[in-house]
């Protein structure tokens, strides 16, 4: 396996959970936001 090609799976990874999070975060301030307090 060539070091670029790992490197780049890594970043797919890094880059997919990052997303993730900040779709929860994002979906969890919305929720919040949208409920009456």
């Amino acid at each position: 396996m060539h070091p670029r090609s790992a490197n780049g799976q890594h970043n797919w990874a890094c880059w997919t959970g990052t997303t993730l999070v900040l779709f929860s975060i994002s979906d969890r301030s919305w929720n919040s936001s949208s409920t009456p307090a």
